[in-house]
């Protein structure tokens, strides 16, 4: 959590996008790209869909 705004600046990342149940605690981080809270959906785990995407690439 701590690393966010260097990993964002490493990765060059135009934005970042945390459940809303972090609303508002990455909201520093504005100044590095565009912060957006997406509502949680239930029964989808954030974990699962990574390893998902990594399995295509």
């Amino acid at each position: 959590m701590d690393l966010k705004a260097e990993y964002i600046s490493s990765k060059n990342a135009d934005v970042l996008v945390m459940g809303d149940d972090w609303q508002g605690r990455f909201d520093h981080l504005n100044e590095y790209c565009k912060v957006v809270y997406l509502p949680r959906t239930p029964s989808i785990s954030t974990t699962e869909v990574i390893e998902i995407i990594k399995e295509t690439m």
